[in-house]
Formats: C-alpha cells, structure tokens, sequence
C-alpha cells in the first residue's frame, strides 16, 4: 500500500467546499520546512474486543436525593454529605446542586463548588453552572420489541413530549433494527419528534426471543404428545433414564434452545456496544444526560434460562425424574453459553455511560404482564397453576434492564401500564441533583472495580447514584472505541473530516482532508507530537467485515518544534493520501481517522460497487 501526504494552504478566493478531487493541492518541499514526520505501516494486531477505563483522575458521582414521597430535595449542606469508595471516605473537591435553566429556583447560595487541584483535572474539565438544557435520548430497540408495546411507547413519548418538555430541551431518537441507526438528531422541534416517531414501524425481530422459544419448546413436546418422538433410541432402559419419547422432545427443544442462544447473546453484545458508542458520543454534552432504553429486555445467563425453561417442562411430564431430567438438558444444553463475557460488556457499557454521565431508564413496554392462571391443557400430566416456565419470558429479560439503569443511577420500569410515569420521572432526575467529584485517595489498579457509597446525615431520605466503576487500561480504551468505530460510524465525529475516494486503472485512491487547527499536539519541552493514525475496512452488504484484517492501516507521526508547528498551522489542510487495490463488487468502506495520543476519532463511509 502506498501513503502520501500533502497540505492545502490558505487560498484567497479558493472555494473549500469544492471536492478534493477539484483542489490544487500544495505537495510540500519536506526538507526546505524541515518538517519532519514520519509514515508508519501499522498492522492490525490490536484485538477488537469492548473494554474501557477511567480517563479521569477525578470521580465524578450524580446523586438524586428525594424525601419518601419522591420530591427532590435541593438544600443540602457539604457538611451532610459523606462519599466512600471502597469503605474509606474521600475528600470531596467538587460539591454542586445542579438544577436546569428555567426552573424557578436557581444555585443554592450555600453550595459553591470547591475548587480541585489543577492536576486531577488536566484530562477532564468539570462543568460549573447549573444552567444546562436536557438532553433526552430515546432508544428503541426494535429487535426485542412487540408491535404492541412499540405503539404504546410511541403514543407515551407523543404526551410526554407536549405537556412536559421546555422549549430548550434536546431530544434524540435512536433504533437498533438490528443495526444501529439515528433516526432523528438533536432536536427541540416536536413536531420533528413526533414525524419521527410516525415513521417507526415494527420489524419483527424477535425470532431469537424468550417467546420464540417457547413455541418452538411447545412444538416439541406437541409432537412428542402425539407420537413423532417416540423413534428415539432409549438405549438400555432403567430407573435412571428417562422414557424415549421424553428425552426425545427435551433433545429437539435444545437443538431449538442453542440457536436461540446463539442469537440472544448476539443481541445483547451488540446491544452494549451500541450503548457505550452512544454514550462516549453524549459525553461531550454538559450536565446529565438521559438514555431511555425501550425494550423487553434480555436474560443475562441465556443458557441457564433455556435450560430451565425445557427441565420445568419435561418435569410435569415425569415428576419423579427430576434429578434424570436436569441432567439430560444440561447434557443437550452443554457446550453452549458465554456469560461471563456478555457480563464483562454490559460492564463496560455501564461505566462508560458513567464516565459520560449518562443514566439509563429502561423502559419495558409491554405493560403489566400475568401468567396464564392455568396450562394444565398444554402440560400433559402438569398440574402447575403458576408454573416456573411460564413467567421466565416476563422476568428474565429484566434482568439485563435493571441492571443497565441501576449501574449507572437510573431506574427500570416494568409491569407498569402507565408508560408516562417512567418519562415523567427520568426528566424530574435530570432537572435537578447534586454532581460530586473526589480524587481517590489510592493508587490506581487496571481492571479493579471500586465501590462507591454516598451517606447523608439528614435522616428519612432516599439516595440514587452509581454504586461502582473500574479503572481501565488506556489502551483497551482506545481499542474498543476503534472497534466501535466501524460499528457505529456515525457516532464517532470528534473533528471534521472529508474523505473521498475514485478507483482509477483498479487502485482505490483514499483521500482524507483534516483542517490542521483539528489536531492536538502533546507538549514535552520543546517537542511538539501528533500521531495520526488511519484505519478503512470493508464490509459486505450485509455488514459483515470483509478479510481477517482491515482493508488498510497507516500511522503517520508528526513531530515538530514550535517554529515548525507554527509553519504547519499556516496550512488550512492536511491530507494523507492512501492507495490500495481496489476490490471487486459492491462494499461499503468505513474509514476511521485517529489521533492516537488523545484517543478522539472521526469515521465516513462509502459505499461503491466495482467490477
């Protein structure tokens, strides 16, 4: 692969919005500047693989604080407040009541926000006035969602949005369907939000569900009811084995149970990804921000699930055979399952949505949900008036709900007809609450989890804030973030960039203009250094990387002395220029630029179809 580099000066009367391909472009006499940088091949060794870190030396806590009947209470005194982390109690350097422009009430007099030392703060800046517009991001996720509950939520944001909503407030609207995509940016136009929502239909994702399963499991032991089963082979039969027909339904009901498995946990990967993607995108915004996530929900532990699901079945059938049924399922079940790492990703969704303050409000649409009072009919011989199997649809996908708010201070609605209540609620949280902010008093651990807990001397109220966070390696940060930018390009715009390519005799030409005054130069002594690192990977139509490695990858490393860095801020532009065999049929290419030593990125995509 070739990689060239060149820079656009300032031209009076020269038209930037022209396309690079139109441009005269200024190829710079390198040694005459003695600019020196230089053009690294970077190959792609860095595993994709979500993980992230605290990129602040500062913890910042929001903390809701209500009496018994719900209502805020906003006159707190520093001297009330205690915060532990780890069981040892911290200094607090920053102690703020935050309340939203247009409230009535303004800063509390008594509460000033005391100044941190200026080095806890050298790679994060603290928002100080308490004057912040709401930022609400609605998050369907249409792929675990009924056509009922996604037309209850749609009629629920429309009220909401016209009776609650202040003419400053900001509203997003988000779907993953199965991708991810912005249907509607920051707004505070409601008519917008509610063609929006108009334009939001159901999509029937929920094959690989809870319920899907469930009828396939009620297709198995149907056909074993009516003696489609009973060809299985029994082996030699004996008081510890179950009949053939039975352990007939409870194999297929697995065979069924794996790739709904399969899919589940596809599902709640890429569900976290999406989250900390759009968290770190909200993290630049001030104040907290709300993320209502509507959905069913997931179950955590899939595998336990499912196989609980068939052994409650098979179990009315032999009531005796309890221990030779939760065997033979397992047995069927084995092999399957990756808990602990879907447990890693939803962590690390949750504290990337508290470093950006970001709190979620799950939202399970469907409503109050009841079992059936009897099955007795679709159970053979089962008796169970409320049997196990029955409600695991209704409660194990919350699971993944509570979990996602309550990790980062918000709350979890479900079995709740009034839809209202959560909107109402999650706005009254982010129009007022307290922002705390210590520097931990011990060393620093990667991969180490740190409890946080909040005591208020003032007897009789409540408290809601994150309860945790981990302290992560900088580079697995800048890792996953890469990883997420080829997943959700759209999130990832820190600086402008305009990236165009041609295919010209069979070579594709990639062109990426970046205004200079967009880079960040770390400073040490009089050294000046950027590293630009720029990534492209192909992907099929149907969004499936193309190739094990990326399509190409390049760091170039600029490193000046202050006459030089001046001499490169005259340039309006700076352009690398990559070269590679253009490939055959139609692709998208995503292209991701990185100032390495800052982590910030910026993604395009293009789509092209070559012969």
């Amino acid at each position: 692969m070739k990689l060239r580099v060149c820079l656009i000066p300032h031209l009076p009367g020269h038209d930037v919005s022209e396309g690079l391909f139109n441009m005269r472009f200024l190829h710079l006499n390198w040694v005459a500047l003695t600019l020196c940088f230089a053009i690294v091949r970077v190959y792609p060794q860095e595993e994709l693989v979500p993980s992230f870190r605290t990129q602040s030396e500062v913890v910042l806590v929001d903390v809701v604080v209500t009496d018994k009947r719900g209502n805020f209470i906003g006159d707190l005194k520093l001297e009330e407040i205690q915060v532990f982390e780890d069981g040892k109690q911290q200094k607090l350097t920053f102690f703020d009541l935050r309340r939203r422009a247009g409230l009535e009430e303004q800063l509390v007099s008594e509460i000033k926000p005391l100044k941190p030392p200026q080095s806890a703060l050298s790679r994060r800046s603290i928002p100080i006035t308490p004057m912040d517009r709401g930022y609400f991001v609605f998050l369907f996720d249409l792929q675990s969602i009924s056509f009922h509950g996604l037309e209850r939520a749609k009629d629920s944001i429309r009220k909401f949005s016209r009776s609650q909503l202040a003419p400053a407030d900001q509203i997003m609207v988000a779907t993953i369907r199965p991708n991810f995509h912005i249907e509607m940016p920051f707004t505070s136009n409601i008519s917008r939000l509610e063609n929006t929502l108009d334009k939001l239909i159901y999509r029937g994702f929920e094959q690989a569900s809870i319920s899907r399963f469930l009828e396939q499991m009620d297709h198995a032991f149907a056909r074993m009811e009516g003696g489609a089963l009973d060809t299985f082979d029994p082996g030699a039969m004996g008081p510890d084995r179950l009949e053939p027909a039975l352990e007939g339904a409870i194999s297929e009901a697995a065979v069924s149970g794996r790739d709904i498995l399969v899919g589940i946990e596809l599902k709640i990967d890429f569900t976290c990804a999406a989250i900390s993607a759009l968290s770190r995108h909200l993290g630049s915004l001030p104040g907290r921000k709300q993320l209502l996530y509507i959905s069913n929900g997931y179950p955590l532990d899939v595998k336990h699930t499912l196989t609980h699901l068939i052994s409650q079945r098979a179990i009315s059938y032999a009531p005796g055979q309890i221990i030779q049924i939760h065997l033979a399922t397992n047995n069927f079940m084995s092999g399957t399952g990756r808990t602990s790492n879907l447990l890693s990703k939803l962590k690390s969704a949750v504290n990337q949505a508290n470093r950006s303050q970001v709190s979620v409000y799950s939202i399970d649409p469907r409503g109050l949900m009841t079992p059936p009072i009897s099955n007795a009919g679709n159970k053979g011989s089962g008796s169970y008036l409320y049997p196990s199997y029955s409600t695991e649809d209704l409660t194990a996908p919350h699971q993944f709900l509570a979990s996602l708010s309550l990790g980062t201070g918000g709350l979890w609605f479900a079995d709740d007809n009034d839809l209202a209540r959560p909107l109402r609620k999650s706005y009254r949280d982010g129009r007022e609450y307290y922002l705390l902010g210590y520097v931990p008093t011990v060393v620093r651990k990667a991969g180490k989890y740190h409890k946080i807990k909040v005591k208020i001397r003032r007897k009789g109220l409540k408290l809601r804030y994150r309860e945790e966070y981990i302290e992560e390696d900088p580079q697995e940060t800048k890792t996953v973030d890469l990883a997420n930018a080829f997943k959700f390009p759209d999130l990832f715009k820190d600086f402008p960039i305009d990236t165009q390519i041609s295919n010209q005799k069979g070579k594709l030409k990639i062109q990426a203009r970046i205004p200079t005054n967009a880079f960040t130069f770390s400073s040490e002594g009089k050294k000046n250094r950027c590293v630009i690192e720029l990534f492209g990977a192909l992907f099929d139509r149907s969004g499936k990387w193309v190739g094990d490695n990326f399509y190409f990858a390049e760091q170039i490393d600029l490193d000046f002395d202050e006459i030089d860095l001046a001499k490169f801020r005259r340039y309006k532009y700076f352009v690398p220029m990559a070269e590679q065999v253009a490939p055959s049929g139609p692709h998208d290419l995503v292209v991701v630029v990185r100032q390495k030593l800052t982590g910030s990125m910026s993604t395009s995509t293009h789509k092209f179809a070559f012969e």
